[in-house]
């Protein structure tokens, strides 16, 4: 779904950027990808052979299952992006981490992006995509949130 209204697996706007710090780089390991709150995987699978080249992780609460058997350069691993990041993943790990529609889920913002740019090597890109929910009745109309013990 968010890919079809991207046109890709992130914003067009956004892709010189990933594309170049993707690059290989001295003093470097191959570019790698983390993927935060991965769900099915779909998109770190579609990464992973869209890059073969590139390192892409998935990372979830609990475990992936893909749909088909993961490239290679893909790999899939359990943990809580609001408590684990700074355990699982050593400073400047990745080229590009990439959250989308898990936000709701990290009760400490301040840490979380903290642990982000630890990870990220220079020049390296974080995408964080969230929407806003909205809820509708049969006619289409927006119902709107009331208050705590508001009808």
């Amino acid at each position: 779904m968010f890919s079809a209204a991207l046109g890709g697996l992130y914003p067009a706007s956004a892709r010189e950027g990933i594309q170049k710090a993707l690059v290989i780089t001295s003093g470097y390991p191959s570019p790698a990808v983390l993927d935060i709150g991965t769900g099915s995987g779909a998109w770190v699978l579609e990464m992973a052979k869209m890059f073969p080249d590139t390192e892409v992780v998935g990372m979830d609460l609990v475990p992936v299952k893909p749909s088909s058997t993961p490239p290679s350069n893909c790999r899939f691993e359990v943990g809580n992006a609001d408590t684990d990041l700074a355990q699982m993943y050593d400073a400047q790990s990745f080229n590009f981490i990439h959250a989308r529609s898990m936000m709701q889920g990290i009760k400490d913002l301040p840490s979380f992006y903290q642990n982000v740019w630890r990870m990220l090597r220079p020049g390296g890109v974080f995408i964080n995509m969230d929407g806003r929910l909205t809820t509708f009745d049969e006619e289409r109309q927006e119902i709107v949130c009331m208050e705590e013990e508001q009808p």
